[in-house]
């Protein structure tokens, strides 16, 4: 193959790859397929965390039932684990934005399922 063959052939195959897009998982607007959870950061301050399921359970008039003694996410029974819960059921239930899993920065989005168990986290279908 000449040079100019090769850098023909070149051409060709960088203008077919200029159209494959590979994943991107640091952009937020991952496409509508893409399952997306919000949790609590670690190490996130446990008066935020508490702040967190206040607003989501008694202002928000989301179900929180799940993390109450004897609900089947109530173990184990740690602030994190409970903030995790309801911010993302938070999250789900108002569009999935990235806003809406700030709680004060104290949230974050992550493509991992942190469901464990028996206690299920609510994902977008």
């Amino acid at each position: 193959m000449t040079m100019k063959g090769i850098l023909y052939s070149l051409i060709v195959v960088m203008v077919l790859l200029r159209g494959v897009r590979s994943k991107d998982l640091s952009n937020p607007s991952l496409n509508e397929e893409e399952k997306r959870w919000c949790v609590a950061k670690n190490g996130a301050d446990d008066a935020a965390l508490l702040d967190a399921i206040d607003y989501v359970c008694g202002n928000m008039r989301i179900d929180c039932s799940p993390i109450k003694e004897g609900g089947i996410c109530y173990l184990p029974p740690t602030l994190l684990n409970h903030a995790s819960f309801v911010m993302n059921r938070y999250y789900q239930s108002r569009g999935r934005h990235e806003w809406n899993c700030d709680f004060n920065h104290n949230g974050i989005i992550t493509i991992t399922d942190p469901s464990y168990g028996s206690c299920i986290y609510d994902r977008a279908t």
